[in-house]
């Protein structure tokens, strides 16, 4: 909530989302559009060079990563590059995981099973990066502003009493 006093007796209010000190804006107001809605020569190149780029990974990335798209319903290019990335991490992950063997030399597994845990741990941040990119903001930042006369006072921070305190 942003309060300001505006005149002697005026003032006006409104509410903000914000994060990281950036206003976030209004739920339904998308801030990265889809740029394919009503494209560009730019957009279309984009497009194309995604779907170049997904099909050098194999037909199967490929399938998964048109899969991923699809199932968290990109919104833009952003997400669905996302989506594909997603995907080709995941085949590479599964693919390490395949020629995990117990036959294999100690230093070697471990080497492996450390690259797998890498891309696992890649894999999440990407997940975690499409919800906070989806993620209904809900942190408030109150903004007051008061009016102090000549010779008045006024407390500017919050008066937080410690448990067991009156």
């Amino acid at each position: 909530m942003v309060t300001s006093t505006i005149g002697a007796d005026t003032a006006w209010s409104q509410e903000l989302a914000q994060a990281k000190g950036e206003v976030i804006p209004p739920e339904g107001e998308h801030p990265l559009p889809d740029t394919l809605t009503v494209p560009d020569l730019a957009s279309v190149e984009a497009s194309f060079e995604r779907s170049q780029l997904l099909l050098s990974s194999g037909p199967n990335v490929a399938a998964m990563g048109l899969d991923a798209s699809d199932t968290i319903e990109a919104r833009n290019s952003l997400e669905k590059m996302l989506a594909h990335q997603l995907a080709a991490t995941h085949a590479v992950i599964m693919e390490q995981v395949g020629q995990v063997h117990s036959r294999e030399e100690g230093h070697a597994s471990a080497k492996r099973l450390t690259a797998i845990a890498r891309c696992l741990k890649a894999y999440q941040d990407g997940l975690l990066t499409l919800k906070r990119l989806r993620q209904t903001w809900n942190q408030r930042i109150t903004v007051q502003y008061v009016n102090v006369s000549h010779g008045s006072q006024a407390v500017v921070d919050d008066v937080i009493k410690a448990s067991g305190q009156e």
